[in-house]
């Protein structure tokens, strides 16, 4: 897999890796933006062909896979990969909107369901989902919260 060759994202990639949890050693390193930037073009490539292309946040996303497997790529990218299929298919597509608004609306449902009172509340307050869930979604909480509290968090979620 060609992980060196100029893409047309590499502007984007190399605006966003500085910006990733900088406060992390690993990632702060040259060696950490090298490793997270394979990762990201390698992805990219693996999955063109099915019309995934790189959103701003799939670097946050990327960067708990490259920490755990700092010293093999491969696993980073094999764990980001199968990761992203299972909990995030039709998110990275040119055009996600359907997608989005299908997870929008069954957040709102859950909302209602499992705290009426809230739910009312931000609907009284014409505070939608649509103003503050979408980054959840498509980073998994990876640009909002630092990197300690993602891996508790998606133990939690996902197992």
């Amino acid at each position: 897999m060609d992980k060196i060759t100029a893409t047309q994202t590499d502007r984007q990639i190399s605006v966003d890796i500085p910006r990733c949890h900088q406060y992390n050693d690993l990632l702060a390193s040259p060696q950490g933006h090298q490793k997270l930037t394979r990762v990201l073009k390698a992805w990219l490539q693996h999955n063109e062909a099915k019309g995934d292309v790189y959103w701003q946040g799939l670097d946050s996303l990327a960067a708990p896979f490259v920490i755990i497997n700092f010293n093999n790529e491969s696993q980073a990218f094999a764990c980001f990969n199968a990761f992203t299929h299972k909990y995030l298919k039709g998110f990275f597509q040119r055009d996600n909107s359907r997608v989005i608004q299908e997870y929008l609306a069954l957040f709102s449902i859950l909302i209602k369901f499992h705290d009426p009172v809230l739910a009312n509340h931000l609907n009284g307050l014409q505070f939608v989902p649509d103003l503050f869930a979408i980054p959840w979604f498509l980073t998994m909480f990876t640009h909002v919260l630092p990197l300690h509290q993602i891996m508790h968090l998606w133990d939690t979620l996902l197992l």
